[in-house]
C-alpha cells in the first residue's frame, strides 16, 4: 500500500466512523459521552486529523454497538460508500 492509499483508508476509516455515528442518530458529544472520548477527539477522529489507536476504535465500536471490523468494512462505488451494518441490519447507500 503506498503512503497516498494509507492516507485515503485513513480517511474512509474515519468517514466510517461518522456515517455509523449517524446512522445510530448519535451527536458527536453523545459518542463522546458513550466512550469515554472528549467530543473533541471525536471531531478529530472523524475528519481524520487524529491517529486512531486500536483502543480508542473499540471504544468506538462499543460505543457504537457494532463490531470494530464493521469501521473497514466498506466499498467505494462511483463516489458512494455502501454501508453493511451486519445481518439485522439493512444495508445502505451514502452518497459523499
Amino acid at each position: 500500500m503506498s503512503e497516498g492509499n494509507a492516507a485515503q483508508f485513513c480517511r474512509d476509516v474515519a468517514r466510517r466512523i461518522r456515517q455509523v455515528r449517524e446512522l445510530r442518530g448519535l451527536t458527536q458529544a453523545q459518542l463522546a459521552e458513550r466512550s469515554g472520548l472528549n467530543r473533541a477527539s471525536i471531531a478529530r477522529i472523524e475528519n481524520g486529523s487524529a491517529a486512531l489507536s486500536l483502543d480508542t476504535l473499540f471504544k468506538l465500536s462499543v460505543s457504537l454497538g457494532v463490531r470494530p471490523d464493521e469501521f473497514l468494512n466498506f466499498v467505494s462505488l462511483e463516489g458512494n460508500f455502501i454501508i453493511d451494518l451486519g445481518e439485522s441490519r439493512r444495508l445502505q447507500v451514502i452518497k459523499n
